[in-house]
């Protein structure tokens, strides 16, 4: 028998791994591992110099990039678990099957990583700020700053999206605006809109709250670093940010998005030091207001209604209108498909999988309809095309169309009218307690062969 001396052991063994890591990674296309390793080059020099310092905490740390289609991953230190090989300074291999796939920050047995999906944006700006926004989700929790996540459902609502349009364009003048006088003046402004939604929508001032310190204050973080590397003034590229979030077609869960980095930049300009006691900060918004000593008028709706016509308030409500008599229509088709025609049904606590937060429909006490989505569950794996999911409120169950649906027991599948399951060994679809529904269940175990019958009955007789 052969045997080896250690050094050649050990070498060996690193090609085994290196193989075993490219053999894992064959389905990823090598543009996005080349793609991977400059980006992850890019921003280890970007986060490493001073003007990416924008807190206490640096955001330089463990970050890996996963292709959502095969799993491949590249990492900018060795990650914990999996195996990968070294490439160019980094590390190529295949995310571990039981870990989601997201852009967000994860716990990776004791460490505490940025985890993005690839492809990123081919522009660098905005490549910059996607990694510079998920790399302080990972650093969050050493500010004291909330991770927590809200949906504000009032934000579909025509006013309430109307106000907020006019806050974010006044907030915008506060930046655009380089005389102190003018910019208190639009801030003022902007606190008021803001104050005229919370009072017509009662609870908005809560969650949004939630999303400006969760979403916000990273997309803040991501286009104050790309804007300073890129020698763009920051208020230019909020102002180009908030054009791009008016344009979305909700609100609901991007909120953040739009009103984070408006604020931040705001705070920068009116409360100096800010930073420094992000983990004490409730509200943005709130903060902002104590910093000016801004309260609101007596006639607050008449003063609201007089100062909006400085903002393109006409040509706002215009736009609103037309978004909400589509809304009603596309609301309606939702209820007919998901809630009164025939549905499969899932049962499943803790649901998982991707979606796109930006384009939630809620649907009132029903609960929220995502138009395409990716759904893990024990009993398999749900995507959704089009038609939509409807998740109910209390995430304990979610429901599709049964419209066209096909079942194939024995390929473990289903299909429907935009969406594919993939069943779990050990499940079924069967009809459900409504005409035309049905529901995904385990299958019902055997029943017992007639040896198996005849040796258990002898055994119940004893000897």
């Amino acid at each position: 028998m052969h045997t080896f001396r250690p050094m050649r052991k050990a070498r060996t063994i690193a090609m085994l791994l290196a193989l075993s890591a490219q053999s894992a990674t064959a389905q990823m296309p090598d543009s996005l591992v080349t793609q991977g390793v400059k980006a992850l080059s890019e921003f280890a020099r970007i986060c490493a110099l001073p003007s990416s310092a924008v807190w206490r905490v640096s955001l330089c740390g463990p970050m890996v990039l996963v292709d959502p289609e095969s799993r491949g991953a590249i990492a900018n230190r060795r990650p914990p678990t999996g195996e990968f090989a070294e490439r160019d300074g980094m590390y190529v291999g295949t995310l571990p099957a039981e870990m989601w796939i997201a852009n967000t920050a994860i716990d990776w047995r004791d460490e505490r990583w940025t985890m993005v999906m690839l492809p990123l944006p081919d522009e660098p700006f905005d490549r910059r700020r996607l990694l510079a926004h998920e790399a302080f989700h990972r650093i969050q929790p050493a500010l004291g700053v909330s991770a927590a996540n809200a949906v504000v459902t009032q934000l579909e609502e025509r006013d309430a999206r109307y106000w907020l349009r006019l806050e974010l364009r006044a907030l915008s003048a506060v930046q655009l605006d380089s005389g102190d006088a003018r910019a208190r003046t639009a801030l003022s402004d902007a606190l008021l809109f803001g104050e005229i939604r919370h009072r017509q929508f009662a609870g908005t001032d809560t969650l949004e709250a939630i999303l400006e310190l969760s979403e916000g204050l990273a997309e803040y973080t991501g286009i104050l670093v790309a804007a300073r590397i890129d020698s763009v003034p920051p208020y230019v590229a909020v102002e180009s940010a908030r054009r791009s979030f008016e344009a979305r077609s909700t609100y609901v869960r991007s909120y953040g998005y739009g009103a984070g980095p408006a604020l931040g930049l705001a705070l920068d300009r009116f409360a100096p030091g800010w930073r420094g006691r992000a983990g004490t900060i409730r509200s943005l918004s709130l903060e902002l207001a104590r910093a000016v000593n801004w309260t609101p008028p007596t006639l607050m709706l008449d003063s609201g209604r007089a100062r909006a016509a400085l903002y393109d308030a006409a040509v706002i409500a215009a736009e609103e209108d037309r978004r909400a008599t589509a809304r009603a229509a596309r609301l309606a088709a939702y209820r007919s498909a998901l809630i009164d025609g025939p549905r499969v049904i899932f049962q499943q606590r803790g649901l998982g999988g991707a979606f796109n937060p930006n384009t939630i429909v809620p649907l009132g006490a029903e609960g929220l309809v995502y138009p395409r989505r990716t759904v893990s569950a024990e009993w398999g794996e749900l995507t959704v095309h089009s038609g939509g999911l409807l998740v109910a409120s209390d995430l304990g169950s979610a429901y599709v169309t049964a419209a066209g649906i096909t079942i194939d027991d024995a390929a473990h599948k289903a299909t429907g009218q935009g969406w594919e399951l993939k069943m779990a060994a050990g499940w079924t679809i069967r009809p459900g307690t409504r005409p035309g529904d049905y529901e995904v269940v385990r299958r019902p175990p055997p029943l017992p062969t007639r040896p198996a019958r005849e040796a258990l009955q002898k055994s119940s007789r004893g000897p």
